[in-house]
């Protein structure tokens, strides 16, 4: 049993696991929801030991690091519509780790990458911050809409327990309810936006 503090309050998770395996897992659910913003993360085993490699991020600093320097992004809109997906992610991953700005990386061209999610896929069926998400990425909900239980559980039966998966399936439902009731509430022009490609060329 850990208490951690998520969102600004203390909770208590019974079957907290910090897991090298959830590091895939993310990955892999990311890319299955058409994300490219959490490096490629893979099972590896070295010397009878298993891992997870991941790709390592080159020249880039934390969101801490840079309020701590106050810097200022070119365009403040995009960075915050970035953090808007990374809130959509979170709240489906259940990342318990993702109010530490640490674990989110600016690159040099201001891209935002979401790293570090050992953290992730506790099994609750609600997700933790789920008031945050404010708004989606339009390809974004497009594929919430269209990977199923059948996929999440092809896509990651190797890597999470049964429990782990069937409480992301009902999270990824709450989160899909959420933007459904912002829509109908605000109209879909307020809530969709389309996605900005990535600025530069990955690596320099």
């Amino acid at each position: 049993m850990v208490t951690l503090k998520v969102a600004g309050r203390e909770m208590v998770f019974a079957d907290f696991r910090d897991s090298h395996r959830h590091e895939s897992a993310a990955y892999r659910l990311a890319r299955l929801l058409g994300l490219t913003q959490i490096p490629p993360a893979v099972l590896r085993e070295v010397s009878g030991r298993q891992g997870t490699l991941m790709l390592w991020l080159e020249d880039a600093i934390t969101m801490t690091e840079r309020r701590e320097r106050h810097l200022v992004p070119p365009d403040s809109e995009r960075l915050e519509l970035q953090l808007q997906v990374m809130l959509v992610f979170d709240n489906i991953a259940v990342n318990t780790d993702g109010s530490n700005l640490g674990n989110a990386l600016i690159d040099r061209h201001w891209n935002l990458w979401f790293i570090d999610c050992s953290r992730c896929f506790v099994t609750v069926a609600v997700p933790l911050d789920l008031a945050k998400v404010e708004r989606c990425e339009r390809t974004l909900w497009q594929r919430l809409n269209q990977v199923s239980e059948g996929d999440l559980r092809t896509a990651l039966g190797d890597l999470l327990t049964r429990p782990e998966l069937d409480t992301l399936v009902k999270r990824k439902a709450a989160v899909v309810e959420r933007i459904a009731d912002l829509i109908e509430d605000r109209g879909e022009a307020s809530v969709h936006y389309d996605r900005e490609p990535p600025h530069g060329e990955p690596g320099d």
